[in-house]
């Protein structure tokens, strides 16, 4: 295993997706031929894992046909599955190598960073038809999907439900009659339903936190969400514009015991979302009629779709070869030549970075897949070029720092480095105050009806005049200020003077004619001159003195006459004492900037670690912000900090320290980034070096691959073809992730053409009335597949369709010498394979495949020898019966596929602490019979 010896092999096992379409198609020949692993492109299907194939047809129903006549494009992976059907191959995996996955992620009904994430489960535009309905009318809950007939389930099918491949075909999820859930039942519980219901066969739900990850079985709060707490509405994914006006009516609601939406709910605030025909918003659609869902096309009159393609189907050579892995590429940086000027350039030879491996992909997640033959549909002669990324590509957001309260303490804000969207402006301000807050005054004087949301167009929480501080509050909203009366117009309070003769009547609000306002007043008129009217449905009446408000996605509490914050909404409900009290809250300058207000009665004997412990902790802050020591302070008290005299400190009301304003991000170019574009690689060496991986670590494995497409099949053609084919250097050796060749025992570049077979021909596939060119690698690889172990593929016959071209003798000559496996014409076998080469060196036994097959069944043999003793004592006795258990194992071969082998035990007491034995063999294959020479002669008679 020599090259090697340094990688980490872990203990691991291929998982295998049991798909629908497994259960239903007959299974009894999977298994009686070798095994190929076909990689290819597709419109649907999950993405680089193994599925086992049982019928073509199977393969077309998991990952959809092999030409889209809208978008105009192939894929590549169902027509190389019937070609290796074709030739005889009955154990066939397929694997998709490309797709982006499809997903949407919604706000819950509470204040949570968790949010619903909606999901096609496999990659495909196709998910851009479909549509999740959650209802819940009468008290009775249910789930409809909605999808296009063509992406109906087997099940469905034979149901016969599918009349027309254009209708829509909608099932429905009962969850409260058919599954007795209610809205205290856990949402778990409901993804569970949604995910494994039979018809379902194209969304699946899951909960993902604020960085996207699923959440759904880790986490504790997301166990404790309950169905009562999700939209009900219509879940759209892929489509990001809506067709007309759009608008969103979401508004916040404190709970207490009698408004309760249902019972096990625990929270103090709930969202309610009115109406949505926004599809930008994380929000479902609310508020419109869904009879459209049942209408074909409709759908994409109301919600366009998005210009993202999921399926990946036509991407470039040097995509295909990132997205299948265990490569190399070089890079490119962005520099900035002068002040605001930046140039994209191909990163200098001097630089480290220069070379940069690609480790991830579909190949390493197929090292434990156990087959004998992996082909990739990708063109082994074509050189893998790219472009220079463009300049957006090094685009980032990052998160910028404030030193705050006098430099002592580091503020960072959270930012998502991918998120270009526009900065925003924050600053602190500090007061440490001696003030004590009567929570409970403020529960029982709190407006509860609704939270006030910002208005469009309109600025929010200002720090000016009564009269330009209610910029939140909806028009016609009406409150008492100290015994004046005011009423919300544009965005300005407008103080309302009305002389009421009758005492008991002030404070009290009523609406009278020309909109002049008061409280309502439900008596007799005070003033036979004063006409009564009712409040209108869009007024909003305030006598409370305080108010909630929401501000830059956090709800505090305000004073109703002038919107003065007193601290988040969290910290009033959730916070007992009060001579030990941290109040935050946020409020926006204008729209413009948000200011961060931080009260505090504790922070005099409050250290600046513990302070920014406090910090870090808050529910709300956390969110957005990472607080840190500065790296310069030293352990003190926060009336430390300042640069005032300490008296004089002393005699004020309270201590305050205000932060200039700074913007959480900045978009800029990384200049450090580095992105690969090229390679000098091609996939041919690629797949090589992941079939000596695989057979060292795994299993035995070869591969096949074939050549690049010809379009004009004219002589020229083909002679060109074949010289550029001939001149062309595959470099198989093993590289490093640099690029450079890993070296053998000789010190020599370790060779890795002996599992690797190129085809060089080109004929049509038909499937479901369309032509797909194939390039014979998947058909060789099929016949191949069924050969007996003693048999050569030399000289056999493949049942392929007459190929595009025929390559004449000399060709056939020329490319044979250098190890390429061509189809001929024969006279009594139709078309056969030339020769059973490999791509090993010439001089190498290797070059032989029935050489290479021979020595994979060893390795196989000697595997299944040797594997009992995995874990047993290393001892004489144990070793004496190995070597018993791999000899008796190596004489049934004799004779039928090796002439002779011998092998020893290598005793390492040096790797026998480590639980090592070597053993070297050496065996002798049964050449195949590859030319009959006859000499004939001619004469009168036999003496």
């Amino acid at each position: 295993m020599g090259i090697f010896d340094k990688d980490l092999v872990l203990p691991g096992a291929t998982t295998e997706i049991v798909l629908e379409g497994n259960k239903t198609y007959d299974t009894s020949l999977f298994g009686t031929t070798d095994s190929i692993a076909i990689i290819g492109t597709a419109f649907n299907g999950p993405v680089g894992v193994p599925i086992p194939i049982y019928a073509p047809e199977q393969a077309e129903y998991v990952f959809g046909g092999t030409f889209d006549p809208l978008t105009r494009q192939e894929a590549t992976l169902v027509a190389s599955i019937q070609d290796a059907w074709n030739t005889g191959c009955r154990t066939i995996y397929a694997v998709r190598m490309s797709g982006t996955s499809i997903h949407k992620d919604f706000q819950l009904a509470v204040d949570t960073t968790l949010k619903l994430r909606v999901s096609g489960i496999y990659p495909s535009n196709m998910n851009k038809e479909v549509c999740m309905l959650f209802s819940d009318e009468m008290n009775v809950m249910k789930i409809k999907i909605f999808k296009p007939a063509k992406n109906a389930s087997l099940t469905e099918r034979k149901q016969g439900l599918v009349e027309s491949e254009t209708d829509i075909l909608a099932s429905t999820i009962e969850l409260t009659n058919g599954q007795g859930l209610d809205k205290n039942s856990p949402l778990i519980d409901l993804i569970n339903l949604v995910n494994k219901d039979t018809s379902n066969n194209v969304l699946t739900l899951s909960i993902v936190d604020a960085e996207g990850n699923d959440v759904t079985l880790n986490s504790i709060e997301a166990k404790t969400l309950s169905i009562g707490e999700m939209f009900t509405g219509a879940y759209f994914i892929g489509r990001d514009k809506t067709k007309g006006t759009s608008n969103t009516d979401l508004s916040w609601e404190l709970v207490n015991e009698s408004n309760k939406p249902f019972e096990k709910f625990d929270k103090s605030l709930i969202k309610k979302l009115k109406l949505n025909t926004d599809i930008n918003q994380s929000l479902p659609i609310v508020g419109i009629d869904f009879d459209f869902l049942n209408i074909p096309g409709k759908l994409d009159e109301v919600f366009e779709k998005d210009s993202i393609d999921y399926e990946e189907v036509d991407i470039t050579n040097f995509e295909i070869y990132k997205k299948m892995g265990s490569g190399f590429a070089q890079t490119a940086k962005i520099v900035e030549k002068k002040p605001g000027v930046f140039r994209r350039i191909p990163t200098s030879t001097d630089d480290v970075n220069r070379i940069m491996s690609l480790e991830n992909g579909i190949y390493p997640m197929l090292e434990n897949l156990n087959t004998n033959y992996r082909t990739i549909v990708a063109p082994a002669d074509t050189t893998i070029k790219g472009k220079l990324p463009k300049k957006e590509e090094f685009k980032v957001a990052l998160g910028q720092f404030q030193s705050i309260l006098n430099d002592n303490i580091t503020v960072i804000a959270k930012t998502d480095k991918l998120d270009l969207s526009a900065a925003k402006q924050y600053k602190f301000e500090f007061e440490a105050t001696q003030t004590k807050v009567d929570l409970e005054a403020i529960r029982n004087s709190l407006y509860t009806e609704k939270v006030i949301t910002k208005i469009p167009g309109l600025a929010d929480l200002t720090d000016s005049d009564t009269k330009n501080s209610v910029k939140l509050m909806p028009n016609g909203t009406l409150f008492i200020s100290k015994g004046i009366l005011y009423k919300t117009e544009e965005g300005i309070a407008k103080e309302l003077n009305i002389a009421i003769e009758n005492p008991e009547l002030i404070d009290k609000l009523f609406i009278v004619e020309d909109d002049i306002a008061s409280k309502l007043y439900k008596g007799e008129s005070a003033d036979a001159a004063i006409t009564f009217k009712a409040v209108e449905d869009n007024t909003t009446v305030i006598d409370k003195e305080y108010l909630l408000v929401e501000s830059d996605g956090i709800v505090i509490v305000t004073k109703t006459s002038d919107i003065t914050p007193i601290g988040a909404l969290s910290d009033i409900f959730d916070n007992e004492d009060e001579d030990d009290l941290t109040l935050v809250s946020t409020q926006s300058l204008y729209g413009i900037v948000n200011t961060i207000r931080i009260k505090s009665n504790t922070l005099d004997y409050t250290t600046l670690e513990e302070f920014v412990d406090i910090l870090n902790e808050h529910q709300d802050l956390k969110k957005y912000f990472v607080f840190a020591v500065a790296k310069d302070a030293i352990s003190k008290r926060y009336n430390d900090v300042y640069t005032e005299d300490e008296d004089s400190l002393i005699d004020k009301a309270s201590k305050k320290a205000t932060s200039s304003p700074f913007e959480d991000k900045v978009i800029t170019y990384d200049t450090n980034l580095y992105i690969p574009y090229t390679t000098t690689d091609n996939f041919a060496r690629q797949l090589a070096q992941h079939c000596t991986y695989t057979s060292l670590k795994t299993a035995p494995t070869h591969g096949v691959i074939g050549i690049s497409k010809l379009i004009n099949v004219g002589l020229d053609t083909i002679d060109t073809t074949v010289t550029k084919i001939l001149n062309k250097d595959f470099d198989l050796y093993a590289k490093k992730n640099n690029g450079k060749s890993m070296l053998n025992a000789e010190n020599l570049p370790y060779p890795i053409g002996k599992d690797l077979s190129i085809v060089v021909s080109q004929y049509t596939v038909s499937k479901n009335g369309y032509t797909f060119i194939s390039n014979g690698s998947t058909g060789y690889a099929g016949m191949v597949s069924v050969l007996p172990l003693d048999q050569s593929s030399t000289n056999q016959p493949i049942k392929v369709p007459t190929p595009s071209f025929e390559l004449n003798k000399t060709q056939l000559q020329k490319l044979t010498q250098k190890g390429f496996v061509t189809f001929k014409q024969s006279y009594t076998k139709d078309w056969v394979v030339t020769d059973g080469t490999t791509m090993a060196p010439s001089t190498s036994i290797y070059r032989r495949l029935s050489a290479s097959r021979i020595s994979y069944s060893i390795e196989e043999v000697i595997r299944a020898a040797v594997e009992p003793f995995i874990g047993k004592q290393n001892h004489l006795a144990n070793r004496n019966s190995m070597q018993t258990a791999i000899k008796s194992s190596l004489n049934k071969l004799v004779g039928k596929i090796i002439e002779a082998y011998d092998f020893s035990m290598i005793i390492d007491y040096s790797k026998e602490k480590l639980g090592i034995i070597e053993i070297d063999y050496n065996i002798v294959p049964i050449f195949e019979i590859r030319e009959v020479r006859n000499r004939i002669s001619v004469s009168d008679n036999l003496k």
